[in-house]
């Protein structure tokens, strides 16, 4: 079942920003320094889109399973599309971009990434977090950490922790990975002609 925060576009928002607080925004600073002016973006698993108001001069297209979320964004006037990458073909852009959305399809995320680097007529931006609430110590913490992290696919309650992620990275090519505090962030080279 679809945890509430996936229902709500703008809880999701807030629920992420009490979750990253201050890294969140990093993240967006990052994720536009990577992205070219006049790129053409697509945003794959993209939630309510907030990153595309870091994204100033680029197109945006959204691309996420929930239909909650999709509806929202085109409703604002976004292009938006309901699409699975665990199966669907996603529309080619300069940069793709997936934040934070990895773990919902471990354990088997190979097949997800080379269909975004398919997609990516430059480049990939892969943002995972390496140490999460998810993973805590605690298990009450734990369990309320993925319960409110579940999207309602069919994903593991398993997370990321750096050498997983940084192994992941380099089977794909990563051309560089950057460190923050939550989270690792990489650029795969695409392969979309």
């Amino acid at each position: 079942m679809t945890s509430l925060i996936y229902r709500h576009p703008r809880l999701y928002r807030r629920v992420l920003a009490l979750l990253y607080g201050g890294a969140l925004r990093a993240r967006e600073v990052e994720v536009a320094r990577l992205v070219p002016v006049g790129a053409r973006v697509v945003d794959v698993a993209c939630g309510d889109g907030g990153v595309r108001r870091a994204l100033p001069g680029r197109t945006y297209v959204g691309i996420d399973v929930s239909p909650v979320f999709v509806d929202a964004l085109v409703a604002q006037g976004v292009e938006a599309h309901r699409l699975d990458v665990a199966c669907d073909e996603l529309p080619v852009g300069d940069v793709v971009l997936m934040l934070g959305a990895l773990y919902q399809f471990l354990p088997d995320v190979d097949p997800v990434v080379t269909r975004l680097q398919r997609a990516a007529r430059r480049h990939v931006v892969l943002a995972e977090p390496h140490h999460n609430l998810a993973q805590s110590r605690h298990a009450l913490v734990r369990a309320i950490a993925r319960r409110a992290t579940d999207p309602g696919v069919a994903s593991s309650t398993g997370r990321f922790d750096e050498t997983r992620l940084r192994a992941l990275f380099a089977r794909h090519g990563a051309t560089e990975v950057v460190v923050t505090k939550k989270e690792l962030i990489a650029v795969l080279p695409g392969t979309a002609p």
